[in-house]
Order: C-alpha cells, then structure tokens, then sequence
C-alpha cells in the first residue's frame, strides 16, 4: 500500500471522525451521519482493495486490476498486512477522537436543574417534580411530554410555564405529577431536556434525585393481627350531564320529527288550520254572544248593539277578505246575499244613530249571528277541500 495514500485516508478519517463524534450523543442518528459512516467505509475499501461490506475484514481472495488471475500469496500476505494495519490505525483514531469531543458536546449544554418537590412518597399518592433549564434565548428546548417513559414512576399530569427571559438567559420550567407503584424503599429519577442545534437533537439530563417510600404498615407489626380500617361514610357525587347521549337524543328526535312531516305533513298542516279557524271562530261567538245579552242594559244597551256590529263586521271582514268595517249599509248587502240582512242592518242603524231601543233589535243581532255562523262553515268547508 502506498504510504502517501495511507496517510492521506488516515488524515482524512480523522477529520471526518471529529465531525461525526461532534453528534455521537445525539438523540437519534441523522441521515446526514449515515451518509458519512457509508462514504468512509467506501473509502477504506477502495484503498485497501477490499470489496466486503465489513470495515474490518478481509477478502479471503484479492485480484489484481490488471488482471483476472489470482495474484501471489505474497501479495496477498501485504495486501492483508496493509488492511490490518489501517484497520488498527482508523481504530486507535476513533478512540482517541471520540472521547474528547463527547466531552466537548457536554460541556457546551449546562444540567437542567430536576428535584422532587417533597422528600417522600406513598403508594398511589402523586408526588410533583420539578424541572426547570435555563439556556441561550436563540436554542431549542423540548420538555419531556407524555410519550417518555418515566419509569419507576407513572406520569398523572404536567404543568408547563411561560419562557423568562433575562439578561441571564431564557428559563423554561415544567411540573410533572407523578404516580408510583412501587415499593422499593427510595426511589430515582431524572429527566432530560432535549436541545435541538443545527445538525440534531441533544439529550440533557438533570442531576438524580431521590425520594423516599413511606410505609403505611411497620415492619415489625404482626399483619395477622390487625384490621382494615372501615371507611362507610356515603360521598355525595355532583350529578353531570350526559352531554353524548343528550345530543344523541336531540339528533333521534329531530330525524324522527322529520320523518314524520315528510309522510304526514299534509294532514298535520290541516289540522292546524282547522283548529286555528276553529278558535277564532269560538272567540268571535263568545264575545258577541255576551254582548247581545248586554243590550237590555238601560245605560250601556246602545253601546252594546254598537260593539256588537263592529265585532260581527271584523269577522265577516277576516273571512271574506274585504273591508267591511269600512263599507256602508248597501255597500254590505251588495256583497252578502241575504233577504232578512236588509231588514236587520235598518234596525240596528235605528237602534245605533237614532237612539230608538225596540225588541226587535235582538232578532236582529241573531240574523247578524246566524248569517256569521253560515260564512264559518262555508269557509271551513273550503279550507278542508283545498288542503
């Protein structure tokens, strides 16, 4: 092997190691690095003239480039010594390099600060953790989230807080809410940060701190002789909606009201505007009835014919949909068809503007009441028909 070329791999290896070891502690390898760790086995290999995916190893048969015949054991005793030889090098290199840029890379990102906020714990009992960094303004910082694994312990909630920034730097802090199960008498834990720089992801981790497990049953108690503690008081629970079934009803009975109008939807609209033409009807017949018994009133009784005609003339007008409030006498007979109305609208013009009360004028009022009545069902009969 030519020595030149020996020294220019290994110096080139160096360099290429200094820049690997650089994220040897990173969170996970980048493609970036691999392409690397792959351009420098190709490199060892075509030096070498050995063709095997492993970086160390040999070919147990090497060909020369100008010819296809085996080449001498000579030749391959030297090619395999040269192999060896830079293997041993590119080895000694990676643990020399190694080393001291991880220190490096550690040294550039101080601890996180991580401490449980009590000294002990029981079983099943939360317990808060707190995890606090402070860094340059311009880095990345990531806090654990519910995807890690918090082992021994168990993670209930957390708690994140608002970046301070300071001449000092950038201070980002969290709560955890931790659970354990455990029963081992103290109890570790400690958790990193993770600091994002332009090439990967770095793990930080917080200093280990401790807390003890506080037992609720002694040690030298005899478990066979004591009782469970009796706990019977009821606790009242707060009644709460359930709003999924709530909604399911509303949507059940909002699609069933809808199946229902569109196979009855006719019918239905009918009925209410029979039942409606029927109640203003009944209004209409209550109030007039109770003002035709009033006209016998000595001092009220013309009044009462009065209302009574205006009454009967906004009914018939809602009916007939025209304006009989505002029509004279024969302007009312030219529109209803009735023998006995002539008669009866004289009388009560008698009654109402010549002050002149005869007993007739209840006759009247019922002629008045009789021919409304008669409108009522023609009507009726019309809307039941066109519906």
């Amino acid at each position: 092997m030519n020595p030149f070329l020996m020294k220019s791999t290994i110096i080139k290896f160096s360099d290429s190691l200094k820049e690997i070891s650089v994220q040897f502690h990173s969170c996970k390898v980048s493609t970036t690095l691999q392409a690397k760790i792959y351009s420098l086995k190709t490199r060892i290999g075509l030096h070498s003239n050995v063709y095997n995916s492993n970086l160390f190893s040999v070919s147990p048969l090497s060909f020369s480039r100008e010819s296809s015949r085996p080449v001498s054991s000579s030749l391959v005793s030297s090619s395999l010594v040269s192999s060896s030889l830079v293997s041993f090098v590119l080895l000694f290199a990676s643990l020399l390099f190694f080393p001291s840029n991880t220190n490096a890379q550690n040294q550039n990102w101080r601890p996180p600060k991580g401490q449980f906020l009590s000294d002990s714990l029981k079983v099943g009992l939360p317990i808060k953790y707190a995890l606090s960094y402070r860094h340059k303004p311009t880095a990345d910082i990531f806090f654990p989230d519910s995807t890690y694994n918090f082992a021994p312990f168990e993670l209930v909630s957390r708690e994140y807080f608002p970046t301070i920034t300071n001449p000092k730097g950038s201070l980002d802090s969290a709560i955890y809410t931790l659970i354990s199960f455990e029963v081992l008498p103290v109890q570790e834990l400690s958790l990193p940060v993770f600091v994002r720089d332009n090439l990967d992801c770095t793990r930080v981790f917080a200093p280990i701190d401790y807390v003890r497990l506080q037992g609720t049953i002694s040690a030298n108690g005899n478990i066979d002789t004591m009782s469970l503690k009796k706990d019977t008081q009821v606790i009242p629970l707060s009644q709460q909606p359930n709003y999924p079934l709530i909604f399911l009803f509303l949507v059940g009975f909002s699609f069933l009201g809808v199946l229902t109008f569109w196979f009855f939807g006719t019918p239905i609209k009918r009925q209410i505007k029979l039942f409606r033409f029927k109640r203003r009807y009944d209004e209409y017949l209550r109030l007039f009835q109770r003002l035709s018994r009033a006209t016998d009133d000595k001092k009220r009784g013309l009044e009462n014919v009065e209302k009574a005609v205006i009454l009967w003339k906004k009914y018939v007008e809602r009916l007939e949909n025209k304006p009989f409030t505002t029509f004279t006498t024969k302007e009312i007979l030219d529109n209803l068809q009735d023998n006995r109305l002539s008669e009866a609208l004289r009388e009560i013009d008698a009654t109402v503007y010549g002050g002149i009360y005869s007993k007739t004028t209840a006759s009247s009022l019922n002629i008045l009441q009789e021919l409304a009545e008669s409108l009522y069902k023609k009507h009726r009969q019309i809307l039941v028909q066109s519906t």
